[in-house]
This record gives C-alpha cells, structure tokens and sequence, in this order.
C-alpha cells in the first residue's frame, strides 16, 4: 500500500483461518463430511451408522508442502478428487507461507462449539433430571471477575449458548461443579482434554518450553481412550486436535489465534448495513481504515499503568493495625492520616482489581488473587484484597491468605490418568480451606499475579486463575 512517495506498506500474509465450510471452500477442499478432509495429514474416515469416525492412531502420515501443491495441481489438471484436493486454492500464490502450514485451525470452532458442545451434551443425557437442574443452578450463578462479559449458561439453553460460555464452562467451572454428578473415571478423563487446552492456551506458557510436549501427551491420552466413555462422537474436529500441537509451535498460544475478534468485528458491521453485499468498502467506510492509513496519525507508545484508583477518605485508619506497623517499618513520620492513602481498587499491569471494600463490585468477584509476597520468593499464594493502599510514593494492597489443604489432583488418586493429570492439574486449579485463614499479607501490587475464579466445594475451595486476559470476550 503506497501511502505517498516517501512511505510505503508491505503486506504479508501469513495465515488463513475459519470454520471447516469456510476454509473446504477457500482451499478448493472437500469439506469436513468426506473421506480425506483433513488438511494435515491423510487419515481416511471411517463411516459407522451413517457416520463418519476418526479413530485414534499411533502413525500420522502428515501432508508435506510440496505433496500439498503436487496433489492440489493434480486435482486441478484431472478435475478428480485427489486425497481431498478438487484444485488449486486461489491462495496458493497470495500467502506467504505455503500451504498446509499457513492454515490456521480455529479452535473458536473446532474445540468450543463442536468438540466440547458434543461432550457436554453427552455427559448432561447421563444425569439424573434432578441432578440436570442442580447443575444447570450452578452453572448459571457462578460469580466471574467483572470483565467476563458472559459467564456460562446453563446445559438447558445449550441451544444458544456462545463459544464464550463455552470457554468458560471448559476451562474454569466444568470440573469443579461436577464431581457430584460425575463418575470420577469419567471426569479424568475429560481433565486430560481440558488441561490440553488450558496448556495451549495458558498466558504465558504454563510449563515454558515443555508445555507443548506436555499438552500433547495429555490429549493423545484422552484421543485414544475417547471411545471408552463415548460411542459415535469420535468425529473430525476431534481428530483435528492432533494437530494442536504442530500449530502451538507454529503459532503460539490459541488465545491468539481464535476467530472471536473477526466474528464480532463482522457482526458489528452487519448491523450498520443496508442490503450491501460490500463488506470490504463497508470496513473502510465505518471504520475510517484509508483515512487512518493516509493520515499518518503518530501513535504514543503503549503504557503499563499500576497505581491504585478510587480514593476512600471516610475510612478509619487505626481499624487496620497491620497496615500502621508496615508504615512504622517503612516510614519516620508519625502522621498516619496524612502519610497513608487507602484506596478501592487498583490498576495493576492495566487490569482493574476490586478490594473488599469496594460496594459497587455486585455478584462479580475481583478481588480474589493468587500472588507472592515479594520478588524472589517463588511460592504462589492465593487470596482476598481488603484494600489497597499507599505510602511515600509505594503501592500496597492487604490480602487475607486462604490455606491450600491438599492439591486439587488428590481427588484423580484413584484414576489410571493419575500420573499425567497430577502437574497439569495441580497448575490450573487448587484446593483451599473455604473460610480465610487469620494471616494477613500486605504485598506490593506488583506481586499480585492475576484474578481467580472460586468455586465452592464441600467444605473447601477449588480455584483457578484466569487462563488469558487478552483474548477477546
């Protein structure tokens, strides 16, 4: 793109993503109901009932670039079926990197609204319809961080339930609601899968350099004992997840690379249009793209701001003492009122964190944290913010500590998957006393680490911290 005669914008291609229809389509493919639909490698379907299954299988012959244009150009030339290929794809010479690498599977798609929908819907035909309302209960009033724009919805309205909800139900609440109604085999099971996707997803990587390696293990596991526990669902999104791991490599984390910021962009648009078939112009035109390319705007850099917000004055000092003995450690002056600034909430890293003494919060909870009580100390610790506050020129927030009884794994003990869910598992999710402990922690907020979600169970805690913040919502 020439913006004038000193400046100029090269584009570069890099990936094609969407759902299976969109991409067959675009690929000059079969779509995903044929024999050899699978972009990546050559596994060949199987049709049972009417059908069509992907069993597992050790040995993946997978499609090699050069075999993917050879096969694609014969298909074109032939006008036949060649191992899937009908031709040549009208990206062929726009990307820049070559096919099959530069197809991006959308795991929006293939692991949300189908892999995890078909599932659940499995799992919930299992339950007693006691057992159905229970759970849909407390699907539905889970509290959430207050930037969950959607939550989950409950089993009973799967019918319009969004690839959000799903996420959520997936990756946070599924197995901490579930263990009453859930045989435990069965719920390991199912761990593998979503502690698979929680690795691919986790911000940054949950196990650094091993979290691919980790996360492929733990799907192959739940891929090849996937027909134990269900029959006629072992379909082509789920073989899809095989390539998961070639993609996270290629790619990075799946928070990158979901379709929800198109869709919405797309559905946002749609709603301004009037009979227009234009979309591209329509972009242009709403979104004022030419002239934001032309008007060569200079963009300040991007800040991370932390600073506590939401100043509180009617609040009694000396009912916190723990804070005035951190002042007297920190601290010559003798003027507490003066010297100490107590706050609400806080913006840490540029995300908005709520203490308990904030009273607009609602049913949302923001205020439930993991962190470390200073630079080098490597434990992780979980817990509520009283309040924040500051002090010559630092920033302070006041948490009350919750105890970690057992880790959440101990509750697989029995399972066969043990030994690869106990890691994964005790990183994701971790099981607390349910009533806070009597020790309190005042920690600069820098060392808090993210938002939590807290599930109740029994007479404990199971928490988990959010997965990404970025990704969109």
């Amino acid at each position: 793109i020439i913006i004038n005669e000193n400046h100029r914008i090269n584009i570069k291609f890099l990936s094609i993503t969407g759902d299976s229809p969109a991409l067959s389509k675009i690929l000059n493919f079969i779509g995903h109901g044929g024999y050899y639909c699978c972009n990546f490698c050559y596994v060949r379907g199987i049709d049972i009932g009417r059908k069509r299954q992907y069993f597992y299988g050790k040995k993946i012959f997978l499609r090699h670039m050069e075999k993917y244009y050879k096969q694609s150009k014969q298909a074109e030339t032939t006008k036949e079926n060649i191992y899937g290929h009908k031709g040549i794809s009208i990206l062929q010479d726009i990307l820049d990197i070559p096919l099959p690498h530069a197809i991006l599977i959308d795991y929006q798609h293939v692991t949300l609204l189908r892999h995890t929908k078909t599932v659940l819907r499995a799992i919930y035909k299992q339950l007693k319809p006691s057992d159905r309302e229970r759970f849909d209960n407390k699907l539905k009033y889970q509290s959430f961080p207050h930037f969950f724009n959607r939550q989950m919805k409950p089993f009973k309205e799967f019918r319009f339930i969004q690839a959000v909800e799903l996420r959520n139900i997936l990756f946070y609440g599924f197995l901490p609601l579930s263990f009453e109604f859930i045989d435990n085999q069965q719920l390991a099971h199912f761990a593998l899968f979503i502690c698979s996707i929680r690795l691919y997803h986790s911000q940054p990587p949950m196990f650094g350099d091993k979290t691919q390696a980790i996360a492929d293990k733990l799907f192959e596991q739940y891929y090849k004992d996937h027909g134990i526990f269900y029959s006629d669902i072992q379909n082509y999104v789920l073989h899809m997840h095989h390539h998961f791991g070639t993609q996270y490599q290629n790619y990075g984390s799946l928070a990158n690379i979901g379709c929800f910021y198109q869709e919405d962009l797309i559905g946002h648009i749609s709603k301004n249009i009037h009979g227009s078939n234009y979309y591209s112009d329509l972009v242009v035109h709403y979104y004022s793209i030419d002239f934001d390319l032309h008007a060569q705007i200079s963009h300040t850099k991007y800040k991370t701001i932390s600073k506590p917000i939401d100043l509180n004055v009617n609040i009694i000092i000396n009912d916190y003492p723990t804070i005035i003995q951190h002042h007297d450690k920190i601290c010559t002056c003798l003027n507490h009122l003066t010297c100490i600034s107590i706050y609400r909430r806080c913006v840490i890293r540029n995300y908005i964190f709520h203490s308990l003494i904030y009273n607009k919060r609602g049913k949302s909870n923001s205020y439930f944290i993991s962190y470390s009580k200073s630079a080098n100390d490597y434990i992780k610790y979980f817990g509520r913010i009283i309040l924040f506050f500051s002090c010559i020129n630092r920033n302070y927030a006041v948490v009350q500590r919750y105890t970690q009884n057992q880790n959440f794994s101990y509750l697989f003990k029995t399972s066969p998957y043990f030994s690869l869910l106990e890691k994964p598992l005790d990183n994701c999710f971790s099981l607390l006393s349910k009533e806070p402990s009597d020790l309190f922690d005042i920690i600069n907020i820098n060392h808090v680490i993210k938002h939590c979600i807290t599930f109740e169970f029994q007479q404990q805690l199971i928490v988990t911290e959010v997965s990404a913040y970025h990704e969109h919502d």
